[in-house]
């Protein structure tokens, strides 16, 4: 009680392909006691952080999703956007079960990010 709630969600399409997840919102009250069948969420970003040093190569991309949901997850689309350049897609071929959670590792490569300054770095799932 008193915890801030928020959702957000997704389309699938025809085929089940999810679309990118909606921006959170608080949850309306009628919906407290109801779970999605499927709900994945980033729940942490451990790399890159938000300030890349002069002379410093690009971090590898790394973060953790975990399915909030009801049903397993066998594959989903998930990926980033870094200082509002394009947004790098990756499909994923894993399974997580209800409530379980997946290090998503991805590939070293150029980034986008500026050097000495705060990036803004979204990560999506």
């Amino acid at each position: 009680p008193g915890a801030a709630d928020w959702f957000a969600v997704t389309a699938l399409d025809a085929l089940g392909r999810p679309s990118r997840r909606s921006i959170a919102i608080p949850r309306p009250t009628q919906l407290q006691n109801c779970q999605a069948g499927q709900d994945l969420f980033v729940e942490s970003v451990l790399s890159p952080g938000p300030v890349l040093l002069q002379c410093q190569s690009d971090p590898a991309v790394r973060y953790v999703v975990r399915n909030g949901g009801s049903h397993a997850v066998e594959g989903f689309a998930t990926g980033f956007q870094v200082n509002g350049n394009a947004p790098v897609n990756v499909q994923m071929t894993d399974t997580i079960a209800p409530g379980d959670s997946l290090l998503v590792e991805l590939p070293q490569q150029s980034l986008g990010m500026a050097n000495n300054v705060t990036n803004l770095f979204r990560v999506f799932a």
